[in-house]
């Protein structure tokens, strides 16, 4: 059996946020969210993005001066 790793996704199912968590094509585990829980979600995967477009200008690469 292959070990693959395991990817999350948020899904709106009748307007309720779920949680569900894959291995491969395999869903593994799904779980409902509350309100606030789907808000920090949103606003986390929106700084992780903005992150991954805009570094940090303060954090300078290495060999940077």
């Amino acid at each position: 059996m292959t070990n693959l790793p395991f990817h999350a996704i948020s899904v709106v199912i009748d307007g309720q946020v779920r949680l569900r968590v894959h291995r491969g094509r395999s869903l593994e585990i799904e779980m409902p969210l509350r309100s606030r829980q789907a808000l920090v979600l949103g606003a986390s995967l929106i700084n992780h993005a903005l992150m991954a477009q805009h570094p940090d200008p303060l954090v300078s690469e290495p060999g940077d001066k």
